[in-house]
This record gives C-alpha cells, sequence and structure tokens, in this order.
C-alpha cells in the first residue's frame, strides 16, 4: 500500500505521456509532408510532360515560301514581214502571222511563312505526353485534354496585275503566318499517397502551358 502511494505521488517520468503525445502529432505530419511531397513531385512530373508535349506538337511545323506577287505579262504576236526564200526576201504584205499574241502568268517576291498540319501536332503532343508519365512511372487517367494551335497572322500585301490592258491594277492581302503557339489544357485523376488513411484515394489536377514557334 505504500509503494503504490509512493508511485502516485512521485512526479518523475510525468513527461512520458506528453512525449508519447507529442510523437504522434510528428508522426502524423510527417505522413502529411511525405504525401505533399508525392503530389508536388507528380504535379511536376505532369508539367514537364506538358512541356514536351506543346513543344512537340510544333515540331511538324515547317517553313515554306509564298509569291507575294501575281501578274500577267503579255507576249506579242510573232509576224513574218519578208519571204526568205526568195533572192532578194521579197516583203509580204499583208505580213504573215506566225504565233499570235498571248498573256501568261508570272510570279516573284517568295515570302517565308509557317505551315503546320493540326492533326499531326495533336497526335505529336499525345504520344510524347503520355510517354514521358509513363517513364516516370505515373499511374494516370485524363479527365480532359485541349490543345489549341494558334498562329499569328500578319497581313502582307499581295499584288496581282495585268498591264498593259485597260490599266486593270487588282491588290489585295494575305494573311502569313510568322509565328505559331501551342497552349496545352490537362486535367487528371492521380492517386494519392496515404489515400486510405484521409478517404480519398485519387487527387484532381489541372496544369497548363504554352511554347511558341517564330519564323526567323
Amino acid at each position: 500500500m505504500k509503494k503504490l502511494i509512493f508511485f502516485l505521488k512521485d512526479e518523475r517520468g510525468q513527461m512520458l505521456p506528453f512525449l508519447a503525445i507529442a510523437l504522434l502529432i510528428i508522426m502524423a505530419f510527417g505522413a502529411l509532408g511525405i504525401g505533399y511531397a508525392d503530389i508536388y513531385k507528380d504535379r511536376s512530373n505532369i508539367r514537364d510532360a506538358l512541356d514536351a508535349a506543346a513543344s512537340a506538337a510544333l515540331s511538324p511545323a515547317r517553313k515554306k515560301s509564298k509569291p507575294t506577287y501575281y501578274g500577267e505579262r503579255y507576249r506579242p504576236p510573232k509576224y513574218q514581214y519578208y519571204d526568205n526564200s526568195t533572192n532578194p526576201p521579197t516583203p509580204l504584205i499583208p505580213p504573215v502571222l506566225i504565233s499570235p499574241g498571248y498573256w501568261y502568268k508570272v510570279t516573284g517576291n517568295e515570302r517565308d511563312y509557317i505551315d503546320l498540319d493540326i492533326g499531326e501536332a495533336q497526335e505529336a503532343a499525345e504520344f510524347y505526353f503520355k510517354k514521358n508519365l509513363a517513364l516516370d512511372g505515373m499511374e494516370y487517367k485524363i479527365l480532359e485534354w485541349d490543345l489549341d494551335i494558334d498562329f499569328e497572322q500578319r497581313p502582307l500585301q499581295v499584288v496581282k496585275q495585268r498591264q498593259n490592258t485597260e490599266g486593270v491594277v487588282t491588290t489585295w492581302e494575305e494573311n502569313f503566318p510568322r509565328w505559331v503557339s501551342a497552349t496545352l489544357n490537362v486535367r487528371l485523376e492521380m492517386p494519392v499517397a496515404w489515400g486510405t488513411i484521409v478517404k480519398n484515394e485519387t487527387i484532381k489536377t489541372r496544369l497548363s502551358t504554352q511554347t511558341v514557334k517564330e519564323l526567323r
């Protein structure tokens, strides 16, 4: 009986319950930190894959050229004025028509511009996005996928003219893309570390990126 009373009055070791509670709290925050670290790591992998996909979307873009001048020139008819079979040549009256006059098309002043097949860009973006996530060993489900291709339209004057005929001269403008941009938006569902503990085994995240290819 005396030992029991002594034990209850003894204040030594009373910090042990507090240490145990503090240890549990530290372990809980540690587990939570690990879970958030995994989430941010996955988001970083997704962003890297997204950047690679946007760049791959613009990889099929090619530089082409197009004439900025469209015109027609008139080639006059050809006549034979002398009969060269006689000696000396005999004048032909009227002259003999050898070839009639005609208009022929001419172009010039080639200007470079960017050409991109949208379907090819879409396939390249999806392929590299899935490939990079597979290399990172990630489990995911694509909920939304949106690739937007935008061209800068820089108007360029194009001239079409027919010379020496009624003064007809027509000018208009055509748009020549000088740069092209790819904006990629994706929404994914991914598993969460310690998801069974917090009763939420997956998390949904949305990321976007943009890249531009210029004509230099």
